[in-house]
């Protein structure tokens, strides 16, 4: 990178090519793009954003569904991006003012790991499913887009099996198909990209993050002959002019074409295994990176409801309740505090913590990094538990004091002779369940406790009387 700076420092990349643009395309083309790609575009824009620019005239009159993709989907902050996925935290009005959400958004399947074994989780049956069935010959469809793991929306894992038969569907229909890798490519999943996994290829795929080994932003999207001659045309108007000052720079290239043959190199990637296949003699794949057994024990844990371990990538989802669920819960707050105390830095998910290695990553270090967070995982648990204990200890002291001021109270009228009259009719106070309601609006375990004592003086006054 510094050899680029100095060498090149900023070049113009429209109409001018130069060594490490080159370089970076053509690795690209022999590797993530092989088999399919004849073209690649280095910027930051996804193409969805482009095609959906392109297209829009064209479907305007005939239908607001022109996406096909999935709930929980996250494909950038442009404008035509934000437009094909569903409606989420980041899409709200103060994230997206301009959003209206235009495409046919599906519930897919997910994979987990549950008590130790590995679970395939399916939607509810969806009445869109049929309403809009590809096979009807509908037009209303532009396009797919396609997520192996929904990163931003929560780390969960597609079923693979659901992915092939939505691409091979809208291939037979005609319906250009985007892997949206810019989060899975470059060995995030094991593999260089998904479409191995997957065992079919897209027309339009968009790379970003490991590409340049994650040491400065750089990003990809690569496409068929197809999707590239739409935009050929004698008019420069006709061409895609979605590019920036910045498209190809010298820095980001060189660093892209150094990581992506340092990730594929079994000297300098120890990771680097290969497998025979009966399609292709050597296929390239990453070693397991967690061990095995670490990862069926966190699945036990009582307070974990799922796990995801692929690749590069570990994911937990706490077990949470209403608020506490979701992007915008803060439920693993402590947890993620505890874990930086022991060296651990990361930023969950809502209540969902995930843990990425790097490709070169050893899985000893992948070892330690589970048992610490397994560790971290008791004793959050453990703190859980010992916060609920003590809310349920002061609950059964209120309840006794309750009982015996009552008890108190009808001795007094006993002796008093009124024990077969009725009570004269007393101020109203609040009952015991409007206290904890009240005494739960505190923003923590420790001040709810604090609260109780003023709160049950105004319930329950001191009754003094003389025998």
């Amino acid at each position: 990178m510094g050899y680029a700076a100095a060498r090149f420092g900023h070049v113009m990349f429209p109409e001018n090519v130069y060594e490490p643009a080159l370089e970076c395309a053509e690795l690209l083309l022999d590797g993530v793009g092989k088999g399919y790609v004849s073209m690649h575009d280095i910027m930051h824009l996804l193409y969805l954003e482009c095609i959906l620019a392109r297209d829009t005239e064209t479907f305007a009159n005939k239908s607001k569904e022109n996406v096909l993709a999935r709930q929980g989907s996250y494909h950038g902050d442009t404008l035509g991006a934000m437009e094909a996925q569903a409606p989420s935290s980041y899409t709200g009005f103060l994230q997206q003012p301009w959003y209206t959400g235009r495409g046919l958004f599906l519930d897919p399947p997910t994979v987990f790991m549950h008590n130790g074994k590995w679970t395939l989780s399916l939607p509810e049956p969806s009445g869109l499913v049929m309403k809009y069935s590809l096979r009807a010959g509908t037009t209303q469809i532009l396009l797919a887009c396609i997520h192996l793991i929904q990163g931003a929306g929560g780390m969960h894992m597609v079923d693979p099996l659901f992915q092939r038969m939505l691409v091979n569907e809208s291939q037979h229909c005609k319906i250009p198909v985007i892997f949206d890798e810019v989060f899975t490519g470059f060995w995030r999943l094991g593999v260089e990209a998904a479409a191995e996994l997957l065992g079919c290829v897209p027309d339009i795929a968009c790379f970003a993050k490991l590409m340049t080994g994650g040491i400065i932003s750089l990003a990809t999207t690569l496409a068929t002959d197809a999707v590239f001659d739409s935009f050929t045309a004698d008019s420069k108007l006709k061409a895609l002019l979605h590019g920036h000052s910045y498209s190809a720079h010298a820095m980001g290239c060189t660093a892209a074409a150094r990581s992506i043959k340092w990730f594929k190199d079994p000297i300098t990637n120890l990771n680097i295994t290969s497998k025979n296949s009966q399609k292709i003699l050597q296929k390239i794949l990453l070693r397991e990176l967690w061990d095995a057994e670490l990862v069926q024990q966190i699945s036990l844990h009582p307070s974990v409801s799922r796990v995801v371990a692929l690749g590069t990538l570990f994911a937990l989802e706490l077990q949470a309740d209403g608020s506490d669920g979701g992007y915008a819960s803060l439920y693993a707050r402590s947890l993620v505090q505890m874990l930086r105390e022991d060296g651990i830095y990361c930023r969950p998910l809502g209540n969902v913590i995930y843990v990425m290695s790097g490709p070169c990553t050893s899985p000893a270090f992948c070892t330690q990094q589970l048992l610490k967070l397994y560790t971290k995982l008791e004793e959050f648990t453990q703190g859980e538990n010992q916060a609920f204990d003590s809310v349920a200890r002061k609950m059964q002291r209120l309840q006794r004091y309750m009982t015996r001021s009552n008890s108190i109270a009808r001795g007094k009228r006993s002796l008093e002779g009124y024990e077969d009259q009725e009570p004269e009719p007393k101020p109203k106070r609040p009952a015991l369940a409007s206290v904890i309601v009240e005494a739960l609006k505190v923003d923590s375990l420790q001040k709810l406790c604090s609260s109780l004592e003023p709160i049950l003086r105004r319930v329950v006054r001191p009754i003094s009387y003389s025998l």
